[in-house]
């Protein structure tokens, strides 16, 4: 009984490991500019687009950005909704 729950165990992580990295990069593609999600029709002073950038990490590699949302999720700190700058 072991042997059968541990190997389930191995075969479900790499599949979480697939769907996070789809989860996480269907989301930067539906919506690729972030900050215009936050600002809607206002235009933003540069320094202001650069302040929001710095905030959800957008300044930083796609590759980076995702290890800092997978450390979130696994610590249960959700992200901050682009839109509304709440918990998600």
């Amino acid at each position: 009984m072991f042997q059968f729950i541990s190997k389930r165990l191995v075969f479900m992580l790499p599949i979480l490991v697939v769907a996070s990295l789809l989860i996480f990069f269907m989301m930067r593609i539906a919506n690729p500019d972030p900050i215009a999600a936050v600002v809607g029709t206002r235009r933003l002073s540069d320094k202001s687009r650069a302040a929001l950038a710095r905030e959800f990490h957008l300044d930083k590699p796609l590759f980076k950005q995702y290890e800092i949302w997978i450390n979130g999720m696994l610590r249960g700190e959700f992200p901050r909704s682009f839109k509304y700058r709440e918990p998600v």
